[in-house]
């Protein structure tokens, strides 16, 4: 594994901001200990999250977003999140050491 710390992400990355830009859109949440799935909305999610619970679920938004690519629905933070990324020429989609980034689309 590797650890990051002291990452500038740029533009709105808070949840009160994904509440605000994409509060609207249905998710699908994972209870962590059960893995029971349940829908729900992102405002939901992140009205919740970094709130204590302790005899309450903990839940995991399951393939946030579920049907499209990050860079065509989410690509403020898909510019922001790809600049950020650690070892870019293996993790960045056009990455030079990264295969995938060499096959045609």
């Amino acid at each position: 594994p590797v650890v990051v710390t002291n990452v500038d992400l740029l533009g709105p990355w808070s949840p009160s901001s994904f509440i605000r830009l994409y509060g609207n859109d249905a998710v699908k949440l994972v209870d962590t200990e059960t893995d029971d799935e349940s829908e729900s909305t992102l405002s939901d999610f992140f009205g919740e999250f970094g709130a204590s619970h302790p005899h309450g679920r903990t839940l995991k938004l399951k393939d946030w977003p579920p049907t499209e690519h990050l860079k065509t629905r989410y690509s403020q933070h898909y510019d922001s999140f790809k600049l950020a990324v650690p070892f870019p020429d293996l993790t960045r989609p056009d990455g030079a050491l990264n295969l995938a980034a060499h096959f045609p689309d």
